[in-house]
């Protein structure tokens, strides 16, 4: 039996994907793949955790063997680096390179990013909520991980004040220290804080 949703669902459903669409069109024009731009923006936007190839597979909803091709070749024309892990010398740990980094002013997800920017601070807040549960509940429905940012996450903990007098932050997931700068990018290992309710 087919499902049946409320208009208003299946509306918004519709602009969602239309703006994907949108977004993605130009994508080509620049001499990319849309998948090589989720990767240039994935690497450029996640903490160092994260900078490896299963995390970008999980990510992007891929195999690994699709996502080591589309790392391949951004690697192969200096998009992307592939440096050896300091914590498993068996894996790679993947960086944007000063040429992707640069490459980003391009993005064609921008144009996206300056609409929602014209919106009201509140808007803007409720919107990013409102799609941040969207996701969540398409991720459970798939059985996949949480993904969201380090500010947010159970696994963050203030660790006092470090010698240049800024609050030091500490992962216990990867048992590491974390600059201020790491808390806004986004996790692969991701657990959201308990409420205080329980």
């Amino acid at each position: 039996m087919k499902a049946t949703y409320k208009p208003e669902a299946a509306y918004t459903a519709e602009i969602v994907s239309h703006l994907a669409r949108l977004t993605y069109a130009d994508g080509n024009a620049c001499g990319l793949t849309n998948a090589q731009w989720t990767a240039l923006r994935f690497f450029g936007s996640v903490n160092r955790h994260s900078r490896n190839l299963s995390a970008f597979a999980d990510y992007h909803a891929t195999t690994r063997g699709s996502a080591s091709q589309t790392i391949k070749s951004l690697v192969a024309r200096d998009f992307l680096a592939r440096l050896p892990s300091k914590a498993d010398g068996r894996s790679a740990r993947i960086e944007l390179s000063e040429k992707g980094r640069s490459f980003l002013d391009q993005d064609p997800l921008e144009n996206l990013v300056q609409a929602i920017e014209t919106l009201p601070n509140s808007s803007q807040s409720s919107l990013a909520a409102v799609l941040d549960d969207v996701l969540v509940c398409i991720r459970a429905d798939r059985q996949e991980k949480k993904l969201g940012r380090c500010s947010k996450c159970h696994f963050l903990k203030e660790c006092g004040v470090s010698k240049k007098m800024e609050i030091a932050y500490f992962c216990t997931h990867a048992q590491e220290e974390l600059s201020e700068l790491e808390l806004q990018n986004f996790c692969m290992n991701y657990q959201p804080k308990m409420s205080s309710t329980g």
